[in-house]
């Protein structure tokens, strides 16, 4: 039936299959990092391919912005002037209302940190 070609594969073809398996998901990885400060927002973005990419803000003069409801479509984006980052893309529309929330909460906490009353 298979002329004579096909052979079992040994334990050592089945182990670098499984390897190959678990790693793609490690090489499609996108990461940001968005850190928070009383004087700035930092981003940091890693891509699929490996790729960075590296942004500041003045945290007074950025915006959080989703468009409401979200849903597949509405990205979230940090705002300042008429430049936009938009970050989270991986993410759910549940995950980046809450993503929007808890850095909407840390700019009003820099704020306060910024101008005690």
């Amino acid at each position: 039936m298979f002329g004579g070609g096909w052979r079992p594969l040994s334990r050592y073809d089945d182990c670098r299959a499984f390897e190959r398996h678990r790693a793609y998901p490690k090489r499609q990885r996108e990461e940001t990092r968005v850190i928070v400060t009383a004087r700035s927002i930092r981003l940091h973005h890693k891509d699929a391919k490996g790729r960075e990419k590296h942004a500041e803000v003045p945290s007074a003069f950025a915006r959080i912005e989703l468009d409401e409801p979200a849903g597949p479509a509405s990205w979230l984006r940090i705002e300042h002037g008429k430049t936009a980052w938009v970050i989270g893309r991986f993410l759910t529309p549940p995950e980046r209302s809450s993503l929007a929330k808890a850095l909407r909460q840390a700019l009003l906490a820099a704020k306060a940190e910024r101008h005690p009353a």
